[in-house]
């Protein structure tokens, strides 16, 4: 071959080479964007939240439910809503606005009945911190600024993690060899920003959404381990962390722990030993124990 072909071959290289790069620079700009406007529309959401009568932020017995725990927990650290569903503790007169049918009765620790949230203890408790952080840094309350701090809260424990869990897929799809599949990682972003149950759950408190994320973090740890070959061991710990945690939020994604447990057990038992199965207890002891300290069984 000629120098002058060897240079043309080497001239069309690289017009190709910074093609596929700018096509992908293209690509990446167009997913963010896809995301960023079901940010936005789901921001819209929250800030239009309130119940039917208008008077609080919150759709649900459920909802409701979750946000007594909260509410309590943050002021006097105790699991009890007999001050928030009732006028009085005499559990004759209800607060309309607060109450709900999701909930238990037993003795507390002061040997008189009480009333508790039937939800797992778990998931309120983390978001009980977020709002003991927030009252402790603005001094707005749950009680006196209800639409406002249920807003903001909203938007640090639903928005942001699925903003973030969105973010890391695009990344994801748009790296390494995933980059060429510029059509497929169009229409997987597209399904994740628009085409789940997902956004739909932003504007109120729910186990749906964060059990999600956590088992599609799981998925990605599954395959940099076995797709990837990536057996680093904190992929294994990651991996037990998420899928502890969708199935402490989501009873049926307990299956998903055992799966995910014998796949990685195949590919690498020593490691799965090591990393997942440990990674497993810190969600199993927070869901039992916090479950025990509520409601002392």
């Amino acid at each position: 071959m000629s120098s002058k072909a060897q240079n043309d071959d080497k001239t069309d290289s690289g017009q190709v080479s910074a093609a596929e790069v700018t096509g992908g620079l293209k690509l990446r700009w167009v997913l963010y964007l896809l995301v960023g406007i079901s940010i936005a529309f789901q921001f819209a959401r929250i800030c239009q939240v309130r119940s039917r009568k208008g008077d609080v932020p919150f759709f649900s017995a459920n909802d409701r439910s979750r946000w007594c725990t909260i509410a309590a927990l943050a002021v006097t650290g105790s699991y009890e809503i007999d001050d928030l569903l009732f006028v009085e503790r005499d559990g004759k007169q209800r607060k309309t606005s607060w109450y709900s049918i999701d909930l238990v009765r037993h003795r507390g620790k002061d040997g008189k009945l009480h009333y508790y949230s039937s939800k797992p203890p778990l998931l309120p408790t983390m978001y009980a911190g977020v709002y003991w952080m927030l009252r402790q840094c603005t001094g707005l309350t749950l009680s006196n600024d209800t639409f406002v701090v249920a807003r903001i809260i909203l938007v640090l424990v639903n928005l942001i993690p699925l903003a973030a869990f969105w973010i890391f897929w695009v990344r994801y799809f748009c790296s390494g060899d995933r980059e060429d599949g510029g059509w497929s990682a169009l229409v997987l972003t597209s399904f994740l920003a628009f085409g789940t149950f997902l956004s739909t759950f932003v504007s109120t408190l729910n186990n749906h959404l964060p059990a999600a994320i956590a088992v599609g973090l799981s998925v990605c740890c599954l395959h940099r381990i076995l797709v990837e070959k990536d057996t680093r061991l904190r992929w294994y710990a990651l991996a037990g962390l998420c899928t502890s945690f969708g199935a402490a939020n989501e009873l049926p994604a307990l299956g998903w722990v055992v799966a995910v447990a014998a796949m990685l057990f195949i590919h690498n038992p020593l490691k799965t030993v090591l990393g997942y199965l440990p990674a497993l207890l810190p969600v199993l002891l927070g869901f039992f124990g916090l479950n025990y300290l509520a409601h002392d069984e």
